[in-house]
């Protein structure tokens, strides 16, 4: 478990085992501690465990996720929790950060299309888990774009709209009564958003 604080804001991060925060650490930080802190120590617990049944599902079309970039976000949640001495905090944190929000993002894809297998077939899942580590690797990156559209269609799916993949566009929606041609683009440039924006 790590604490963070100053005089406006504190937060947790724990992934790992939660052991019960020093009293003496309490009292001095109660102020700063919103009631109810113990809330995201229970989703802490929570995202983990999610996180490893999608890495399982990951797992279950014949891929050892330990060799995709899901594999190096669970081990730099290690890492990040295992730091001894003095660190970069602003890489370690920008490090943990990436795997936190990576490793919801595989949770939302698994846990749609576990429900919609006739969706997404084992060529889909060995593209969206492949490529680079860091969303700013790389500006071609066919594997996150993919990944990014199985994101926008699991919102169509959650939404109650009927949804096709591997179509004339990144995903068909019907959407009250009418086909919506989806093309979904990553943003990877302020420019490129502007001139595509226009």
């Amino acid at each position: 478990m790590l604490f963070f604080s100053n005089k406006e804001s504190a937060f947790f991060i724990i992934f790992g085992k939660v052991k019960r925060p020093n009293l003496r650490l309490v009292e001095l930080s109660v102020k700063y501690i919103d009631p109810g802190y113990d809330k995201f120590i229970f989703d802490a617990e929570k995202l983990k465990e999610e996180y490893q049944f999608a890495c399982e599902w990951i797992s279950s079309y014949g891929i050892d996720y330990q060799k995709t970039r899901f594999g190096d976000y669970e081990r730099d949640f290690v890492e990040f929790l295992n730091k001894k001495g003095k660190v970069e905090a602003k890489e370690s944190l920008r490090v943990f950060f990436n795997a936190h929000l990576e490793a919801n993002e595989l949770i939302r894809i698994k846990n749609v299309f576990d429900k919609h297998k006739e969706l997404i077939d084992l060529d889909s899942i060995k593209k969206a888990v492949s490529g680079q580590k860091f969303r700013t690797g790389s500006k071609k990156d066919q594997s996150r774009d993919f990944a990014f559209e199985l994101g926008v269609a699991t919102r169509f799916i959650k939404a109650g709209y009927y949804v096709e993949l591997n179509n004339i566009a990144d995903l068909v929606a019907q959407v009250n009564g009418r086909t919506l041609y989806v093309e979904c683009k990553r943003i990877k440039s302020q420019r490129q958003l502007e001139k595509r924006g226009k």
